[in-house]
């Protein structure tokens, strides 16, 4: 929808936005991970005037009816969050439409490829909006794969991982800290991608290592009430004060490793294995399906390299993407 010269202002101004705005859309706020993968990149941009817009099902058509009133003065910032799946097509379709001088960012998105089958990815769709943006930094070399031909820039892990990190450290939580303040395996659950007898499995071999090792066993599927932000805190604390985290959700093993803690992975979907093969933890990844004896595997997780380079990596790379970002259109962040 092409508006005639100033509509867009007018509209924005009627509508209670700032002449110049960052819209910014990801998911949802009820996923932990992707909220918290949002916060983070508002965390490092500063925009000035920011409206943030979501787009599950429930939300897209509203989301995208807004974004028409976008204009070249903008900047559109898509991410984080696994949404290059089916669910997130229409929003695809929808960017491509929208006026091509309005300046675009991807950010901390990559794809969701579940084991069991279902939909493909929407790559021709996204791969319209890849062409067009000014900045496009995947998750992992898994959703770069999917798009080879456009010759992407390196993988940038999820910018949520720094968040997970300064969560820590300003709670005093991260490495090094008394054993008994990481007293907690914390065992995060994802129904939809492992089946009923390998979650029973995973509990059974979880709750056993904590009884051996003398940590307090606690279960989390990373869902909140949406836009908590109490329970964000919370569930942040339970990560916070864990040593071990068994995990068959993606952003359980991002905010384990994150805190600091030794994680193994469970998993139903091939971004995990991606992820954690960035982190130098592949051998810790286990098949969601069949995954062998999750017992003996937890048995050598106490012996998980850290992460640090990793993270040094992640969190460095996310600074600099931000600066660049801002240096595009510095009117719309603060200092």
């Amino acid at each position: 929808m092409n508006l005639p010269q100033g509509m867009g202002f007018v509209i924005k101004r009627a509508l209670g936005f700032r002449s110049r705005c960052v819209f910014h859309v990801f998911a949802n706020r009820a996923n932990a991970g992707d909220w918290l993968s949002a916060r983070a990149i508002r965390s490092l941009l500063k925009p000035r005037h920011c409206v943030e817009l979501l787009c599950d099902r429930e939300y897209v058509k509203g989301t995208l009816a807004v974004l028409r009133y976008a204009t070249a003065g903008d900047l559109i910032v898509i991410g984080g969050g696994g949404l290059i799946k089916d669910t997130f097509a229409p929003l695809w379709k929808g960017l491509a439409e929208l006026d091509p001088s309005i300046p675009v960012v991807l950010w901390g998105i990559g794809v969701c490829v579940h084991k069991q089958g279902g939909v493909p990815p929407p790559i021709a769709a996204v791969e319209e909006v890849v062409r067009r943006a000014r900045v496009v930094s995947l998750r992992d070399d898994l959703s770069r794969s999917y798009f080879h031909k456009l010759n992407p820039a390196p993988a940038l892990p999820c910018p949520s991982l720094g968040a997970v990190i300064n969560h820590c450290r300003r709670t005093g939580m991260l490495e090094g800290v008394p054993s008994p303040l990481k007293g907690r395996l914390l065992h995060v659950v994802h129904d939809r991608l492992v089946s009923g007898a390998v979650k029973e499995e995973m509990t059974s071999a979880a709750r056993e290592m904590a009884l051996r090792c003398g940590l307090c066993y606690h279960e989390t599927d990373n869902m909140i009430p949406d836009g908590n932000e109490r329970e964000l805190t919370r569930l942040l604390d339970r990560y916070a004060e864990a040593s071990i985290v068994v995990s068959s959700r993606l952003h359980g093993c991002v905010m384990g490793i994150g805190a600091g803690c030794r994680v193994l992975a469970v998993s139903g979907d091939l971004k995990i294995e991606s992820f954690m093969s960035a982190a130098g933890l592949a051998d810790w990844v286990l098949e969601g399906q069949d995954p062998g004896s999750i017992s003996s595997n937890l048995k050598t997780v106490e012996e998980q390299p850290a992460a640090g380079p990793f993270l040094d990596s992640a969190m460095d790379g996310n600074l600099d993407l931000a600066e660049r970002i801002r240096s595009m259109v510095p009117h719309l962040f603060y200092e």
